[in-house]
């Protein structure tokens, strides 16, 4: 396998939280693509947490691109221009989204968010033991409730469809492969 090659590239759109890009590029057989966009934005940090009552901490929030509620692990973007590491920026959005803490995070793996036309990773940390340590500090955007699932019935959840956000579901499943082998999960 061969990359593209890229010719020339128009910014379209920019802002503080991402840009759009235009790219002209070249395939390895010769063909030229004269308007490929791409997403660029700033990584994405996502929580699994385990209560010491094995509760999952999830995020119920409306999502303005798909148009509805949705229910999903703690997640959000890394700070733009800082140099916030991705474990940093985890404990940041986590305490903020839901007012909770955790005794340790691990990181899970780092997942591409959407390889066909973005060029951003998700960050994803497994945090064990979360306590709550105040409130949720939500910016003015957000409206959140959190809900703390029994750790038995979260892989019910997004088989049922209730947790359906791809990043999410991942994490789901890579946060229950290590608690498995843990012998945390059975």
């Amino acid at each position: 396998m061969k990359t593209w090659r890229q010719l020339h590239t128009t910014y379209v759109f920019q802002s503080p939280y991402f840009n759009i890009r235009r790219d002209v590029c070249q395939l390895p057989h010769g063909l030229a693509i004269d308007d490929y966009y791409v997403y660029e934005a700033p990584d994405i940090v996502m929580v699994f947490a385990l209560t010491p009552e094995y509760e999952v901490l999830l995020v119920e929030q409306y999502k303005h691109g798909i148009g509805k509620i949705c229910i999903e692990l703690p997640a959000g973007m890394m700070q733009i221009g800082e140099d916030e590491t991705p474990l940093a920026a985890a404990r940041r959005e986590f305490m903020e989204e839901t007012g909770y803490d955790a005794a340790t995070y691990e990181p899970l793996g780092k997942l591409i968010h959407n390889p066909t036309r973005a060029n951003n990773y998700v960050h994803a940390f497994l945090a064990l033991d979360a306590f709550l340590d105040g409130q949720q500090n939500l910016d003015p955007n957000e409206d959140i409730q959190v809900h703390c699932v029994p750790l038995t019935q979260v892989l019910a959840w997004v088989r049922e469809g209730r947790i359906a956000a791809a990043d999410s579901v991942a994490v789901v499943y890579m946060a229950y492969d290590i608690l498995k082998q843990r012998d945390i999960l059975k």
